[in-house]
């Protein structure tokens, strides 16, 4: 039980830790609809994540423009408040923490921890499901309401009126941190819910088995000693053996 409790730990771990990166890495958390006065029924659709936003590189070739998404960084100047910080920090702590008690929970059905280690590992679950819960804190940042991006977009195109939306939705990176919260949480559950019987009880199990094994070499089916049995078989061969030879000797006289 303790085995397998601990492999159901660790790939639940396992996988929320990589949906956890990738939430956090990948530049499309959030996006927002941004909308130029020139074309007001063809919005551009601005997407932003923790650490990165997704850019635009043009190239031009002998078979026409090309326009490729890539991911960039954010500018020096951008603004960044406090959600937005305390996203990127407890982003960080997840994948710090989950990462250890992940390995830790994945060596551990190769050896024999504590009840009150488990305990431990399901507290650091728990308390990994709450920072990547938190990282959520980036949906109501300033990355949604006040974004400098829009912003620099307006400066560069002052003719064209650029309006952007007040609300943001949610898209790849921002549903694997809630993917990634979950099963964090459900790699908690086996954690706690582990038996691990005492050592006294193993012993004990352990002295039986071998008692009942002395059992059955001993004992037939019917309860009777074997070694009685045979020990008494061999007295009436020796007796009958006796008896031969007695027989023997008073024909020849």
């Amino acid at each position: 039980m303790t085995t397998f409790a601990s492999m159901i730990s660790g790939l639940l771990g396992l996988t929320a830790w990589f949906l956890s990166l990738f939430g956090g890495v990948y530049c499309k958390f959030l996006s927002n609809m941004v909308t130029a006065s020139t074309s007001p029924d063809e919005p551009i659709t601005l997407n932003l994540g923790i650490w990165y936003y997704q850019g635009y590189y043009v190239a031009n070739s002998t078979d026409g423009t090309v326009v490729y998404e890539l991911c960039r960084s954010y500018p020096d100047d951008m603004n960044i408040d406090t959600k937005w910080r305390s996203a990127r920090a407890f982003s960080t702590l997840a994948l710090m923490v989950g990462g250890f008690v992940t390995i830790w929970a994945m060596y551990s059905g190769c050896s024999t921890p504590s009840k009150t280690l488990y305990r431990v590992g399901g507290i650091l679950f728990m308390l990994t499901c709450l920072f990547q819960g938190l990282v959520l804190l980036f949906l109501n940042s300033s990355a949604c309401s006040n974004n400098t991006l829009t912003d620099k977009l307006q400066e560069e195109m002052p003719v064209i009126d650029i309006t952007a939306e007040d609300t943001c939705d949610m898209t790849a990176g921002a549903k694997c941190t809630i993917a990634a919260t979950v099963l964090w949480f459900c790699a908690a559950i086996p954690a706690f819910r582990v038996d691990i019987p005492q050592r006294g009880a193993v012993a004990t199990e352990k002295e039986k088995e071998k008692e009942a094994e002395a059992d059955e070499r001993t004992f037939d089916p019917d309860e009777h000693e074997v070694a009685k049995e045979k020990a008494s078989v061999e007295v009436a061969r020796g007796a009958e053996d006796l008896a031969a030879a007695h027989d023997k000797e008073t024909e020849a006289a």
